[in-house]
């Protein structure tokens, strides 16, 4: 090999090894100024930021608060049968052409501590809901949630000994 080019590779390997040196030590330098840079940040303004964040939620929980009663509130003007009606759900089965009852649920005013699923959609204070029915007509967790969409479910879902008007 040329002295030449073995000198060149060698300065330039001598290079590449100052150069992750110094990328090295600006990394480093970088993290203190930052965490140099949050330290006083936090001194100067962390009393001021916590209290903030207090009050936002302090703020949030009073309005999600109040949306409830209100919802709670209107709720009994928004019932579509009376609390506690046992309702029908109407449904085709996979290859048949007729309606056939599927499940049964009761209506209900969800309120704050109301047991429901862990799973599915979460029904919220003051909402209307159909709680489904276990055998022996013990309510169950699940719930479908009536405000959602009232026009589909008072199709789907029939009072007790009422059956659909019409095949679907």
């Amino acid at each position: 090999m040329n002295e030449k080019v073995k000198d060149l590779r060698e300065k330039s390997e001598q290079a590449v090894r100052d150069l992750l040196w110094v990328e090295g030590r600006w990394n480093e330098r970088r993290l203190q100024l930052e965490a140099q840079m949050k330290k006083t940040l936090r001194n100067e303004l962390g009393e001021e930021l916590d209290r903030l964040k207090a009050l936002h939620l302090e703020a949030t929980k009073a309005v999600d608060l109040a949306e409830d009663e209100e919802r709670l509130a209107t709720a009994p003007d928004r019932l579509p049968y009376p609390e506690g009606t046992v309702l029908v759900e109407w449904s085709k089965r996979r290859g048949w052409d007729r309606l056939e009852p599927s499940g049964r649920a009761a209506v209900q005013v969800f309120r704050l501590g109301d047991e429901q699923a862990a799973t599915g959609r979460r029904a919220r204070p003051g909402q209307i809901v159909l709680r489904r029915l276990l055998a022996g007509d013990k309510p169950g967790k699940r719930v479908e949630i009536w405000d959602e969409n009232p026009a589909w479910m008072s199709n789907r879902w029939l009072p007790e000994g009422k059956k659909p008007e019409k095949e679907r």
